[in-house]
């Protein structure tokens, strides 16, 4: 860059203009910025068709502003705004404008007390009525009816304190998916009470000022009638003790209790009684298998009562040598005796890496812990 900076520099100083500005118009964008700074060749450079980052450089140093206020790229008409502020306002057609050149005029003091804007852009109107307030924005037409507003806009309202009616904004999903976080919790449950969706619902939960907010409500029961639903409260740690006063028998719902370390969880304390006893009478192979993900030695409990079908299902999934000789004495199966004595033999290879067992690294961290 050096170099073509200072044949430039050359071909000019000793009276070859024209080599000079060829060899500038072919240079990079650095060396043009090079001589921008350098307050050198800015007419040249600037009539010569110049990039929008040739052009900021320009502005930045003050040059052609008047020409660049009335640029076709709403971009360039910025910059002059940006550094240069209020003192161009009146080269600027305000209700004509892009919105982000209004929005930063009205940043440096513009006043719009007078000004009828037709086509209002969404981001202008939320920076009215961020920075003006709802009143202004309705004594000067720039809001209608309220229940037409974009959402972002009525975030800012309810922010502000604005009563919006909750019904109406739950016809725009997307819409109340962004402003429950922003709701009080009064709000926030009469959303909860109205809604169906999920989604929405969900929402509602996760924003609530606690938990309790929703413990006794009707609709929460409603809610976790859905098995997923259960699924997605255990997975958060939450309403654990309403699914278990109706939900105990739901497989779906014990699986997610044992992966979220529930087992011993006590759901009737008069009784004492835990999770893991609710899995006795209802003990199958996708059950076991949710055990096995947690504490295969869980497993060797007696109280579990193994068939065919449930060893089938699961010894695939075992690391542990001392389960799959305790499901030995469960079946008379000659089949399943040869899967469990293959599956042995295979573990024990893995265990002494004999004839250099190829196994998943995530197989041997299992077997060393559940040895």
């Amino acid at each position: 860059m050096n170099e073509i900076i200072e044949r430039i520099q050359h071909y000019y100083s000793t009276g070859h203009k024209n080599p000079a500005l060829n060899l500038l118009y072919s240079s990079s964008l650095e060396v043009k910025l090079h001589f921008i700074r350098s307050g050198a060749f800015l007419y040249e450079i600037q009539s010569n068709s110049p990039s929008f980052k040739i052009k900021k450089a320009l502005i930045e140093e003050g040059f052609a502003l008047e020409e660049f206020v009335e640029d076709e790229d709403w971009r360039v008409r910025f910059q002059v705004l940006k550094i240069h502020g209020s003192q161009y306002h009146d080269s600027f057609d305000f209700e004509e404008e892009n919105y982000n050149n209004q929005i930063q005029m009205l940043k440096d003091g513009f006043d719009i007390t007078d000004t009828f804007i037709a086509n209002l852009h969404p981001e202008l109107l939320l920076y009215i009525v961020k920075n003006y307030g709802y009143d202004f924005a309705y004594e000067h037409d720039y809001i209608d009816d309220i229940e037409d507003l974009p959402h972002k806009v009525k975030i800012a309202l309810i922010n502000s304190g604005k009563k919006i009616s909750t019904k109406k904004l739950m016809e725009n999903k997307e819409s109340i998916l962004e402003i429950i976080p922003k709701l009080s919790s009064a709000n926030i449950e009469k959303i909860f009470n109205d809604s169906l969706d999920n989604e929405v619902l969900k929402k509602c939960i996760e924003h609530a000022d606690s938990i309790r907010t929703f413990y006794h409500h009707d609709k929460l029961n409603i809610f976790l009638n859905n098995p997923e639903n259960r699924v997605w409260s255990i997975d958060r740690g939450l309403y654990i003790k309403n699914i278990l006063e109706k939900h105990k028998s739901c497989k779906d719902t014990i699986c997610a209790l044992i992966k979220n370390n529930y087992l011993y969880y006590v759901y009737n304390e008069e009784q004492n009684k835990t999770v893991l006893e609710l899995i006795y009478p209802i003990f199958d192979g996708k059950i076991a298998n949710a055990l096995i993900s947690v504490n295969q030695k869980l497993l060797l409990n007696k109280n579990f009562m193994y068939n065919d079908t449930i060893i089938k299902d699961i010894y695939s999934n075992i690391t542990s040598i001392s389960l799959l000789d305790h499901l030995k004495q469960y079946t008379v199966c000659l089949k399943i005796l040869s899967e469990l004595s293959l599956r042995k033999d295979y573990l024990i290879k893995v265990q002494n890496n004999i004839d250099n067992t190829v196994v998943k690294f995530e197989l041997k961290n299992d077997f060393i812990k559940n040895i």
